[in-house]
């Protein structure tokens, strides 16, 4: 009979093994493990999210333990793979990277890329295997390792196949002591006697720490880790504990030295590194420092008091007369920027203003309000003939004439070129045509030195009602009848039809 697992294509068996009970398992290259029955296969354990991403060598079925290889360490499952350890080089692998493992009478051994562990099934006695010359475990084969009989084992190298046993592994030594073997302060060496406590000089450019586990065991691979008091995490020195500090600030500094090896961690206990304080950085020191920087900014204030009472006389009036001359500079200012220069009528951007304003008091009074759009008939002909001085002139006297004829709440603005906007509140259409009547015969009688033609004008009258964008339909229509009046021969008062 053949069992055909529905699995992914990229998660296929890589092993499989019998246990003592003759239970059937297989284990996929990601880390499921299955068991076979006799009519089917099912998943009964896969890593977690943190050995998820690893690959997944071999296993090794146990009375007591089930035990994976992955490139993330040795994982060691229970009988009912309800508690899953992992083992890495701080329990005693050699290297993470674990590509083989086969079980002897008495002991488990482990293949990992830069060395061998044996060990008895309960996990105690670690051994590592020791320098061979000749063994070159860079090139060992993926599940390169098999038992023989008393307890011996078979490595298969890219060299040849090696033959080991208990003789070739050393016990991973207890009770290591990690020491303070040399120092050196600016360059220059110094002998230590391992004490708990440094005295260092004033003048600190560079310190430089050597550490050494000592042990007899050349084959273990050391790792050294530091940290200054208070810290959490340890930072890394490799395998050479070599600590270069420079620039101690004064005072003391507690460092923490750790090393691990063959699946130990031994701490040294806490060097205390004392960086003199200067005198000035002592209590008594600050404390005169500062009585003398109080004094000195008791005398520096009185003198600095003194001179800016006198500057301040001196300055308020240089003030009062700049704001004088600012107040005068916004008034020219304000008046420039809301009339025409030529004429000193309403520019048309002051006219929308005022005519924001009438339409805001219209809104609770609704008084009438009519607009007239005043034109100068043939204005371009008389700039050709007489040039623009004089059609300067004919503007001045134009918006002079205007503004002695019409009453005071009437609104007159350049609207642009020879054109002239008239906002007359409290004013109907009827009532502002009379008037525009005798204004439109009193323009016909001005006389100008410079021009020797009589000036005409037309003008379209609107009424402006009390929607929103009243004034700009007003003016439309307005421009509407001063076309209409144009076009029938100038010189005319046109009213508008289409205003609402």
């Amino acid at each position: 009979m053949q069992l055909q697992p529905e699995l992914p294509t990229q998660d296929g068996i890589i092993d499989i093994q019998t246990d003592a009970q003759q239970r059937l398992w297989l284990l996929s290259r990601q880390g499921k493990l299955y068991r076979g029955e006799s009519d089917k296969i099912t998943l009964h354990w896969q890593p977690d999210n943190a050995l998820a991403n690893g690959h997944f060598q071999c296993m090794l079925p146990d009375d007591d333990w089930l035990w994976l290889c992955s490139d993330r360490g040795l994982i060691r499952l229970s009988q009912d793979l309800s508690v899953a350890t992992v083992w890495s080089q701080a329990e005693g692998l050699p290297d993470q990277r674990v590509i083989g493992i086969t079980r002897t009478e008495r002991l488990i051994w482990v293949l990992t890329r830069n060395g061998v562990l044996s060990f008895k099934p309960d996990g105690s006695q670690l051994h590592l295997l020791k320098p061979r010359p000749g063994l070159d475990l860079s090139g060992v084969q993926l599940r390169g390792i098999s038992a023989l009989a008393d307890d011996k084992i078979q490595l298969s190298t890219s060299t040849g196949i090696w033959h080991l046993s208990k003789t070739d592994m050393s016990a991973v030594p207890h009770a290591m002591q990690l020491h303070l073997t040399s120092m050196r302060l600016n360059q220059q060496l110094f002998s230590v006697a391992d004490s708990s406590q440094v005295m260092l000089p004033k003048r600190l450019t560079e310190l430089q720490l050597q550490f050494k586990l000592l042990t007899l065991q050349p084959h273990l691979r050391e790792q050294y880790f530091f940290r200054w008091q208070g810290q959490q995490e340890w930072t890394n020195l490799g395998p050479d504990a070599m600590l270069t500090l420079s620039q101690l600030s004064p005072g003391e500094h507690q460092l923490e030295v750790m090393a691990r090896a063959g699946g130990q961690i031994v701490k040294r206990q806490p060097l205390l590194l004392l960086v003199p304080v200067p005198f000035w950085q002592r209590p008594l020191g600050i404390t005169l420092l500062s009585l003398l920087g109080i004094m000195l900014l008791w005398v520096f204030y009185h003198l600095r008091t003194r001179h800016l009472e006198q500057r301040a006389k001196a300055l308020d009036l240089i003030v009062a007369q700049r704001t004088a001359e600012l107040e005068l500079a916004n008034q020219q200012l304000q008046v420039q920027s809301n009339t025409d220069s030529l004429t000193g009528l309403l520019n048309r951007r002051a006219l929308y203003a005022v005519a924001a304003a009438l339409q805001a008091q219209r809104s609770r009074t609704a008084m009438a309000l009519t607009l007239v759009l005043i034109d100068i008939d043939h204005f371009k002909k008389i700039n050709d003939l007489y040039g623009h001085d004089v059609g300067d002139a004919v503007l001045k006297a134009f918006s002079t004439y205007l503004k002695q004829r019409l009453r005071k709440q009437d609104m007159l603005a350049r609207w642009g070129g020879e054109e002239f906007l008239l906002l007359m509140p409290q004013t109907d259409v009827q009532p502002a045509s009379k008037l525009m009547a005798e204004l439109r015969l009193g323009i016909k009688q001005l006389q100008i030195a410079e021009l020797d033609m009589p000036l005409t004008a037309t003008f379209g009258i609107s009424a402006v009602s009390l929607h929103h964008d009243a004034l700009d339909m007003a003016v439309k229509a307005a421009d509407l009848a001063l076309y209409q009046g144009k076009a029938q021969g100038r010189d005319q008062i046109v009213l508008a039809t289409n205003t609402r």
